[in-house]
């Protein structure tokens, strides 16, 4: 049981990691190691994903994100495995060739008449 969570973890990982030409860099960086391992754990004491609340007498359950009985990625690891890779959300947008980026008049048209530099 636990070397098909090992496995089907490592497919999830290298699935949202998309590495590059599809090879999966070995030795695996520890980061990914680490992920497997917490999510293979947390697979393993709750296969279906119960959770449970109680308010007084009052007691219910239900599945949570792991109720096919397989491992799940949480957000915050998906979000760890972006920011390893330098997928993070944050990008620069590169300018066209015919953008003179030291001539203000072109990068916003509201200054055509100056610039700060002349």
């Amino acid at each position: 049981m636990i070397d098909m969570g090992i496995t089907d973890t490592s497919a999830l990982i290298d699935l949202e990691a998309a590495w590059t030409d599809g090879i999966r860099p070995d030795p695996l960086p520890y980061l990914f190691r680490m992920i497997c391992i917490h999510a293979v754990i947390r697979w393993f004491r709750n296969p279906e994903g119960y959770q449970s609340e109680m308010a007084g007498e009052y007691q219910y359950q239900r599945g949570g994100a792991s109720t096919l009985g397989k491992p799940t990625l949480t957000r915050e690891e998906k979000q760890q495995i972006a920011r390893h890779l330098g997928r993070d959300g944050i990008t620069s947008v590169a300018a066209g060739a015919d953008y003179d980026l030291c001539e203000r008049s072109q990068i916003v048209p509201a200054f055509r008449s100056r610039t700060y530099w002349g």
